[in-house]
């Protein structure tokens, strides 16, 4: 699960109502932040939106201390910044009665009772489970052009995606139905698959599953059991380049394997797999082997122009909504490039095959 899905859960928050004291104590590990000043806000999924601090105090030596009430018991974010407003530390943490900070490895650590116990294990863990990939990732920013370090880089990310997966998703299902599961659940869900949620959705109580991020998560999960592996395929009615109506059924259940690949001219990853894509038409299109471009565009130039610069032959339909297409709700899916194998009969078969991936099923298919 990944852009679109982010994009749209990412709103929304979950807290408790009834108001509630608060005494936030901070230990520095040293005093070299006396006199910055400590900030405190609602927590928000995107902190470029500025709300106004609940609370402020200046540090004194290497310490601080913060108290007061709060109208709903939730998620709050401290930070540290000098005088000219650069931010120098930060972080999230859940409201209790007494609230403990420290400075750890030149971030903020919370302690004071089991929910942000459980987040503070979540975030060591998470921590240690990304080092490499920050390793990788540093080393290929130095030289972009280091095709090694690429490499190393891409498959760092790809073993770090596949281990959060299961890391995240069992401390979710562990923890839906205290805050810090949920919060760990808005923070993560880009790295679950549909059965990753179905566990979730499964683990959650009554009360938990009546939460709206909850019911947004069931609804995902609904639309996307429409197009799991044996089901028939969904209709798409859009427009081909010329203008004209095109329909999905005028090819896919036909006689032939049908690919749809949902791409866009504005999407990096949908070029680089367009030469593979050329590739297996050109060796499979003869033996009953079609390919469907869905475009996310916006721009019906740029679309058409991309169609025409990489000489893609296969027939091709939008709706020029972007992310707002009806394929992406349709079809269930929160990133490009994303494809969808059908056979001949218009079921799906497969999805999300890209190169060799793709190149493998079509051998077995149709044999060398």
């Amino acid at each position: 699960m990944k852009t679109i899905m982010i994009a749209v859960l990412s709103a929304l928050l979950i807290s408790c109502s009834g108001k509630s004291t608060y005494l936030i104590h901070g230990s520095l590990a040293d005093a070299s932040k006396n006199g910055h000043q400590v900030l405190l806000y609602p927590f928000t999924e995107d902190q470029g939106q500025e709300a106004l601090a609940l609370d402020s105090v200046l540090i004194e030596g290497d310490s601080f201390e913060l108290s007061g009430r709060v109208d709903s018991v939730g998620w709050f974010f401290l930070v540290i910044q000098d005088a000219q407003g650069e931010r120098s530390l930060m972080g999230d943490f859940f409201m209790e009665p007494r609230v403990e900070v420290a400075e750890v490895e030149g971030r903020l650590a919370f302690t004071g009772g089991e929910i942000n116990a459980i987040y503070q294990d979540f975030d060591r863990d998470f921590r240690a489970l990304s080092e490499d990939l920050m390793q990788t990732m540093r080393v290929y920013q130095q030289n972009r052009e280091d095709q090694a370090a690429f490499e190393a880089y891409s498959a760092s990310y790809e073993r770090f995606e596949q281990d959060m997966r299961a890391f995240s998703t069992q401390k979710v299902v562990d923890n839906i139905n205290n805050p810090a599961g949920m919060h760990i659940l808005k923070s993560t869900v880009q790295y679950m698959e549909l059965e990753d949620l179905d566990a979730v959705l499964a683990a959650a109580s009554a009360t938990a599953l009546e939460q709206p991020f909850m019911q947004m998560i069931a609804e995902i999960s609904r639309k996307a059991h429409r197009v799991i592996p044996g089901r028939p395929f969904v209709e798409l009615e859009m427009n081909a380049p010329d203008g004209s109506p095109f329909l999905l059924s005028s090819i896919a259940g036909k006689g032939s394997y049908v690919l749809i690949d949902f791409w866009a001219s504005w999407c990096g990853p949908c070029i680089r797999e367009i030469p593979h894509l050329k590739a297996t038409y050109e060796a499979y299109h003869s033996k009953g082997f079609e390919i469907v471009g869905v475009s996310l565009d916006t721009d019906g130039d740029a679309w058409k122009n991309a169609i025409e610069t990489h000489t893609l032959s296969w027939p091709h339909m939008s709706d020029l909504a972007g992310w707002q297409s009806t394929a992406v709700n349709l079809y269930a899916f929160s990133s490009i490039p994303h494809t969808v194998l059908l056979d001949p009969e218009g079921k799906i078969v497969a999805k999300d095959l890209r190169g060799e991936a793709l190149s493998q099923r079509l051998e077995e298919i149709f044999g060398k």
